[in-house]
């Protein structure tokens, strides 16, 4: 086991990591903003999106977590059982396994791409569109399992950087591409069928150069054929229904689509809003999967109950010190941010109201997506997938029924949908907590109850501040303000708001607690 000192701090992990998170989100963001002024909510616009839909998902899910959840807990009991060659020799087999299965689903994916889409919600008159453009994104997919698996090594390691800075190479290629496609502009069919392809190119690259960074660290693979060993089956049997737990949200998010799929302009409202949910959601989740879960996974290792608490503790703290505010926050300026990033071009006023309600109601998920993660992550390191899989199962039922309960009423509205979701993620963390006190028998200290209190009265200072700025600045702006000014206001009291929310954090002794659990 490695001494502590050997390893980087958690505060400078979780600070690099975030930090990418947080830079490809913001990409990601600029991205979509393009998407949105160039394609409007127009048909071609969601047959991009719907086709993108898939290979994204698998994208997001890999990057947050989704195989490190399986790989990372056999692979630390290969190496503690057969040493370091066991565990070069799994992941060798994990990902030249993954090679084959991504050529064989590129097969399919060729075979299959026309109904895949329509599966997905596209309508008819633009389903062609929709299934050459999954045809060509599809590398991405391939790229990213290798990615994952090549991170989740790194992880290990203690080697967060490259890992989770490649992530931005994907969403750096798309703008690029869409400020070449602003100045140069082609007919949207082409546009669109150059973007997917591009993406596709993108993640692939990311996924072999981080292969490559594997092969020539200290820790390279050994390449042997793959076989079923005990270590790859119960690899399987935790990845399966991890990659499920892990894309909870995103599926629910495709059932939505594939009610609201006929109705035009609804994917793209919908998918908007979805994006600016998953960069709070995409930084948490990315944190508790590359720096919380390998050191929670040692603990259960060595039979640890008293630091599994603790680490369990420190993950549910960190989690609601970003998703609560986050959540408020984005409920109080969802108009603001999407009139500034996605009212401009083809994207009209009615579209931007559309997508303001749908990102309100996307937001109150955020502090339940995030709980339930953590519960998730602590089955995950004790090698038990039943419960968490269960868990999401039933938050996934509760948004189909909910979904088609608004589809025989004929409610069409993006808000309604949206919030469909979120009461599936309010019921996947009741269940996920439920098992969590029952079958892991773990139970919060009074000190945690104590900071999360603490945590809420820092968001409600926040929110009145927020209030205060927007107060004070609505005097000085003109009866039509043009988008520079708007932009300065909305960044106004997003800045103001995280500075009053971590002058509250430093005040309350927040900061210091969470730096306490994670020593003790």
């Amino acid at each position: 086991m490695e001494s502590s000192a050997a390893r980087p701090s958690g505060r400078l992990a979780s600070l690099v990591v975030g930090a990418a998170a947080a830079l490809s989100r913001l990409l990601g963001f600029a991205r979509d903003v393009g998407l949105a002024v160039l394609f409007g909510a127009g048909p071609v616009g969601d047959a991009l999106l719907i086709a993108l839909r898939l290979p994204n998902l698998v994208r997001r899910v890999l990057g947050e977590g989704g195989l490190h959840t399986a790989f990372v807990p056999v692979m630390l009991g290969e190496q503690a059982t057969g040493g370091e060659e066991a565990a070069r020799r799994f992941s060798g087999q994990v990902i030249l396994s993954l090679v084959l299965l991504s050529a064989l689903l590129a097969v399919l994916v060729q075979l299959l791409a026309l109904p895949l889409v329509l599966l997905l919600g596209a309508p008819a008159q633009t389903a062609e569109i929709a299934s050459l453009a999954l045809v060509l994104a599809f590398p991405m997919v391939a790229g990213s399992g290798l990615a994952a698996v090549a991170s989740a090594i790194l992880a290990t390691k203690h080697k967060f950087a490259l890992a989770a800075w490649s992530g931005v190479l994907v969403n750096v290629t798309l703008v690029l591409a869409l400020v070449w496609l602003k100045i140069h502009p082609v007919e949207p069919a082409q546009a669109a069928m150059i973007l997917a392809g591009l993406s596709g190119a993108a993640g692939l690259v990311q996924g072999l150069v981080l292969v490559l960074v594997v092969r020539i660290s200290d820790f390279e693979p050994l390449w042997t054929r793959p076989r079923w060993t005990p270590a790859m089956g119960q690899f399987v049997t935790l990845c399966v229904p991890g990659l499920v737990i892990a894309a909870g949200s995103q599926l629910a998010f495709l059932i939505l689509v594939s009610q609201a799929g006929q109705h035009s302009g609804l994917v793209s409202q919908l998918y908007f809003a979805d994006r600016v949910t998953q960069l709070p959601f995409g930084f948490i989740a990315a944190v508790l999967a590359i720096v919380v879960l390998p050191a929670i996974s040692r603990d259960a290792l060595d039979s640890d109950q008293a630091a599994f608490g603790r680490g369990m503790d420190r993950a549910m703290l960190l989690s609601l010190l970003l998703a609560l505010p986050a959540s408020a926050g984005l409920i109080v300026l969802a108009d603001p941010i999407s009139h500034v990033l996605f009212e401009h071009g083809a994207f009209d006023h009615a579209a931007q109201q559309a997508t303001r309600d749908a990102l309100a109601g996307f937001a109150l998920a955020l502090p339940a997506l995030a709980v339930g993660r953590v519960s998730a992550h602590g089955f995950f390191a004790h090698g038990r997938i039943k419960e968490p899989f269960m868990a999401t199962l039933a938050g996934l039922a509760g948004v189909l029924i909910l979904c088609l309960l608004l589809r025989q009423s004929g409610q069409a509205d993006a808000r309604v949908f949206a919030l469909s979701l979120s009461a599936g993620a309010g019921i996947e963390m009741l269940a996920g907590l439920g098992f969590l006190l029952v079958g892991l028998g773990w139970r919060p200290e009074r000190t945690l109850l104590r900071d999360l209190s603490l945590v809420l009265m820092a968001t409600a200072v926040m929110l009145a501040g927020v209030t205060v700025i927007a107060w004070l600045i609505d005097p000085m702006m003109p009866d039509q303000p043009a988008l520079g000014i708007e932009i300065l206001s909305l960044l106004g009291q997003c800045l103001g708001g995280c500075a009053v929310y971590g002058i509250c954090v430093h005040a309350f002794g927040l900061s210091k607690a969470h730096h306490n659990m994670q020593t003790r």
